[in-house]
């Protein structure tokens, strides 16, 4: 075997070794190496459930809560999403004389959403039995942490 056949063959044998190395990595990531915002959230529907201890018929009134309290909040959301829009078209001209009744209004709308937000928990709070409520107070104090969009930092 001359050299050239030699490093031939130690060059495939290297890349062979790199692409077997790199599909481990890419394939199977150890745990501690994983973010902890990328760790599956349960979701709050489920957590709630869960603490409270609700029974089947609680559970279904629940679930209509649930799609009721998201049929306005994105009605809501909607709203402010296209006064919004019209907030920024006024850029395009000189006079901003609609710019304060717009955020007035969006202003109005995001009070509407936390009144929607309070009141589907105390709709909540309703279908407790008096055994649940204990717990369900507990809840309320986590209800910010439990529903934010981010994990809390450490």
């Amino acid at each position: 075997m001359n050299k050239t056949k030699i490093l031939i063959i130690g060059v495939v044998i290297l890349v062979v070794l790199n692409v077997g190395l790199m599909a481990v990595i890419l394939i199977k990531k150890p745990p501690h190496h994983q973010s902890p915002h990328l760790a599956k959230r349960i979701e709050p529907k489920h957590i709630i459930i869960e603490r409270l201890q609700l029974d089947a018929e609680q559970v279904s009134d629940y679930e209509s809560l649930i799609q009721k309290h998201r049929e306005q909040i994105h009605e809501q959301e909607e709203k402010i999403r296209i006064a919004k829009q019209g907030l920024f078209n006024l850029l395009q001209y000189d006079e901003y004389s609609q710019k304060d009744s717009i955020i007035n209004y969006i202003s109005d709308t995001q009070k509407m959403i936390e009144n929607i937000h309070f009141n589907h928990f105390n709709d909540i709070k309703n279908l407790c039995t008096e055994n649940q409520m204990n717990e369900f107070n507990n809840l309320s104090k986590e209800l910010t942490h439990l529903f934010s969009p981010h994990p809390p930092k450490r």
